[in-house]
């Protein structure tokens, strides 16, 4: 099956065949018994995980996998799946809506890394943060939304 797709429309992360005048066609082999429209629909959401494979073997050490037998593989794997999952959670519910889609690399450079100092007040142990207003603006964001996550 063809599919070709208005490329005015919002693109998607599958890879286009061949784009051609204004419209980008798509091609999908399946041997599924579905009707043309169930087949780009099931299909066309998958193309996503290959940028999680992407983002997993960049960002969390998916790429080398330190162990030779099947079973330490799979319980690695699921423990970066597991650590992929938190990540995101963290995103969805601790931090502003333009930072949903982040990786976790960018992540790391802009909220993880940041340069802070525990200190000792009169309250009780402090962070102090020597960054912008901005990054100063996200980490009380993340904060206070942590404090309302219940369990």
């Amino acid at each position: 099956m063809v599919a070709r797709k208005s490329l005015l429309e919002e693109e998607t992360v599958q890879t286009k065949l061949f784009p051609l005048g204004r419209y980008a066609y798509h091609a999908f082999v399946t041997n599924l018994r579905l009707r043309p429209l169930s087949v780009y629909r099931f299909y066309n959401d998958r193309a996503a995980v290959e940028l999680i494979i992407k983002e997993l073997k960049a960002d969390y050490p998916l790429a080398k996998i330190p162990t030779h037998p099947f079973a330490a593989n799979e319980a690695y794997f699921h423990l970066l799946l597991f650590a992929y999952n938190l990540v995101n959670w963290f995103k969805r519910l601790c931090l502003p809506e333009e930072y949903h889609s982040t990786t976790l690399g960018t992540l790391r450079r802009q909220l993880l890394m940041m340069p802070g100092q525990f200190v000792q007040t009169r309250q009780g142990p402090t962070l102090r943060i020597s960054s912008s207003s901005s990054e100063r603006g996200l980490i009380t964001y993340a904060f206070t939304r942590i404090d309302r996550v219940k369990f």
